[in-house]
């Protein structure tokens, strides 16, 4: 059986016992280790809190990045339907326009037919006179709805002789001066729309003024 002597001065820490120098030491290790372990911990919880704002950030900044594509999108698709909505009532006036001349051009081949056999009527009865009258009428009947050669371009000249008709049947006086010699930097389609366009609206503007001496367009092309 064996046993140990404690010395007076020593200190019980847990199962063993120490000098109070060494107890000490061993409190500033602890004391070492906690503050290590404490700075640690606030150094992970800094971290934490940066990657956190930084994960805000971020998603603020694709949230409004999304909006800012949302409203771009939505403004482009507006604009495209406004375009649409224009060239569908632009095409649909044109359509009413050719439809119009198609009409007139069927009356015409009618009333050819009319005339040719009206004519040689009066050649087989031998009625001079009659069929030399009659023809003095349809030459002015047809001057008075022919297409009017303004230029070198067949459809401009189809285009400018409908509102020209339009215009003279509202009682307003159309001034035409076409110039230019050439189209070509201009898709000829293109520039009908817009000639249709703009002397529609004018003539709806002169409609406007209840006094037919007042009504006047003008128009030139150089």
């Amino acid at each position: 059986m064996s046993s140990s002597r404690i010395k007076s001065d020593e200190i019980q820490m847990g199962d063993n016992y120490v000098l109070p120098i060494e107890q000490t030491r061993v409190t500033r290790q602890q004391a070492k280790v906690q503050q290590i372990i404490d700075e640690t911990d606030a150094k992970a919880r800094q971290i934490i809190d940066n990657a956190e704002t930084k994960s805000q950030v971020v998603i603020q900044a694709a949230n409004t990045e999304a909006e800012s594509i949302i409203a771009n999108a939505k403004k482009k698709a507006e604009q495209e339907n406004l375009l649409l909505t224009a060239v569908t009532i632009q095409s649909r006036k044109e359509i009413s326009q050719l439809s119009q001349l198609q009409r007139q051009s069927a009356i015409y081949r009618h009333d050819l037919r009319h005339h040719l056999h009206f004519l040689e009527s009066c050649i087989m009865q031998d009625k001079k006179e009659d069929a030399l009258k009659y023809i003095q009428e349809i030459g002015v009947s047809l001057s008075q709805s022919t297409i009017t050669q303004y230029c070198n371009n067949e459809a401009l000249n189809l285009i400018l002789s409908f509102y020209a008709d339009s215009a003279k049947e509202k009682q307003i006086r159309f001034s035409v001066s076409v110039t230019a010699s050439s189209f070509s930097a201009f898709q000829i389609t293109d520039l009908c729309s817009l000639l249709s366009n703009g002397l529609e609206n004018a003539i709806h503007a002169c409609t406007l003024s209840e006094d037919p001496a007042t009504r006047y367009m003008q128009l030139k092309i150089y």
